[in-house]
């Protein structure tokens, strides 16, 4: 059993969830670190414990289970990588915004913890909060950027090198899915997951990657929750919690602004340490700029 600190719509924490699945594995997932990772790095996730080690950074995760020993190939990894945060970014600014931002509240409502608890449910409520403001941070600082550019075309054009790709081998890896297959099925993971169905849709136009996905079905049919097979079925996706799981979240969301004083510095302090944490969404793209 390993236990791992990670949400639903982070496709960092799917990726390493499903390779968990792929190989037989049983994750226990929940919305909460340990006290010693929160002060050391706030609530960077995923990160995971199994036989009294700590990993952090999917990747590193997923490569406990798959070890590379060849540095050329774990060089290509970490290329892969730091692309796919480029793919992140190209739609998860876009689950707020005009429109969108009651719905990211409804989608974190949803989520069903592994296993479910009224404290699991209070933690995630304020991860639902801090993403939340996260997002919102992130879109004013880009907005200028992004302006002129639609959301889909953003998508299409970081999707393409890896349809390209796609197009000519089975997976990623070859004729075995590698960690950069389950790095990409991650983000598929994430669209389907209910805050971007516009990103779901845009990548089920890409033969290659829709029939790549169903191979990589194949090897985690057995694994309950797998949000992207609402792209074949829209029927699919996993279920939601019960009516008074999801009423109990809104009371915590509610709480949380209610006790801000305890909130706020939480927070404050997580986003703080995110900062300087190497395993941050973004933190392989920053590296690679550094190195230039």
């Amino acid at each position: 059993m390993t236990v791992l600190f990670g949400v639903d719509h982070s496709p960092w924490t799917q990726a390493a969830v499903l390779a968990h699945a792929a190989h037989g594995v049983s994750v226990r997932l929940r919305p909460y670190p340990s006290l010693g990772y929160y002060l050391e790095s706030g609530v960077v996730l995923p990160v995971c414990w199994r036989n009294g080690t700590q990993t952090a950074d999917s990747l590193s995760i997923i490569e406990t289970l798959m070890p590379v020993a060849d540095a050329q190939q774990r060089a290509h990894l970490e290329a892969d990588f730091t692309d796919l945060e480029s793919l992140f970014l190209a739609y998860a600014l876009d689950r707020t915004g005009p429109g969108r931002r009651l719905r990211f509240i409804q989608g974190w409502a949803t989520i069903n913890d592994v296993p479910t608890t009224p404290v699991s449910i209070a933690f995630r409520a304020v991860l639902c909060w801090y993403f939340f403001v996260l997002i919102e941070v992130g879109r004013w600082m880009l907005r200028k950027r992004r302006n002129g550019h639609a959301c889909t075309e953003r998508l299409s054009r970081q999707l393409m090198p890896w349809v390209t790709r796609l197009e000519e081998e089975p997976f990623l890896g070859g004729d075995e899915p590698n960690a950069s297959d389950f790095g990409l099925l991650g983000h598929l993971e994430c669209m389907s997951s209910g805050l971007t169905d516009w990103a779901m849709n845009a990548a089920a136009q890409h033969p290659a990657l829709v029939a790549w996905l169903q191979r990589m079905h194949a090897r985690i049919e057995h694994h309950p929750t797998v949000y992207s097979r609402r792209i074949f079925d829209p029927g699919a996706g996993p279920q939601p919690p019960s009516e008074r799981t999801q009423q109990w979240f809104y009371a915590c969301m509610a709480l949380w602004v209610v006790v801000w004083p305890l909130t706020f510095p939480l927070l404050t302090y997580a986003s703080s340490r995110r900062h300087g944490s190497p395993n941050r969404t973004g933190g392989r793209l920053e590296a690679q700029r550094y190195r230039r």
